[in-house]
């Protein structure tokens, strides 16, 4: 597997049980959260990727893609994204 690819779904899973386990994922600004930084995300790293200032070494990752943004970029952002929310939910729970 690629080290990218296995890096962002790690992050992912980490991300999905922090969520869960904090219950932040039960909140509609958690999800309108995932959903703005997603396209953000998206919008940029495409028209980075595409103006040529920074490119991925094929060898690293799944080579499915979006664009030229590989799926990974997506999924890693979006996996950051919730593990910070969720780790400020957690420490901000209300009792």
């Amino acid at each position: 597997m690629r080290e990218y690819t296995l890096a962002s779904l790690g992050l992912l899973l980490v991300a999905a049980v922090l969520a869960a386990v904090t219950g932040s994922w039960r909140r509609p600004a958690f999800w309108a959260g995932i959903v703005v930084f997603g396209l953000l995300t998206a919008a940029f790293d495409l028209l980075m990727t595409s103006e040529g200032l920074y490119h991925y070494a094929d060898r690293y990752r799944s080579g499915v893609g979006i664009g030229r943004m590989p799926v990974e970029d997506l999924l890693y952002g979006l996996a950051l994204y919730a593990v910070a929310v969720s780790a400020w939910c957690g420490r901000h729970a209300e009792s």
